[in-house]
């Protein structure tokens, strides 16, 4: 399922490309032609800053696997949903989900902490 055993954990924007937006804040994914290696032009999503993405928005690398802008491989091409390129939400929780999680319950920590140096009155 995974290239790893244990993932590491990745914020969203780390496999996302960078886009424009429309008027409905809808992402503007641009189709660019190529030549291929056998002459034959190619099409491929691009990103604003000219990197490959797949139909859903995330950084594909030549195989179509799922790369951060690292160009570490998150999620093989073989877990993808192929019919809208889309992450299976249970890989996505594994991946995304408890880092957020984690930044929110860091908050509520740091929040407890000042809160409870008050005395009242």
């Amino acid at each position: 399922m995974y290239l790893l055993q244990k993932p590491p954990r990745y914020n969203l924007t780390d496999v996302m490309g960078h886009f424009e937006t429309d008027a409905k804040r809808n992402f503007i994914i641009v189709k660019r032609q190529l030549r291929g290696s056998n002459d034959k032009n190619v099409e491929y999503l691009m990103d604003a800053l000219g990197r490959r993405v797949n139909r859903r928005g995330y950084l594909v690398d030549e195989a179509g696997n799922v790369v951060s802008k690292f160009g570490e491989i998150v999620v093989q091409r073989t877990d993808l949903d192929p019919r809208t390129d889309d992450i299976p939400a249970e890989i996505f929780k594994e991946l995304f989900i408890p880092k957020q999680i984690a930044r929110n319950q860091n908050y509520r920590s740091r929040r407890r902490a000042v809160t409870a140096g008050r005395r009242r009155k």
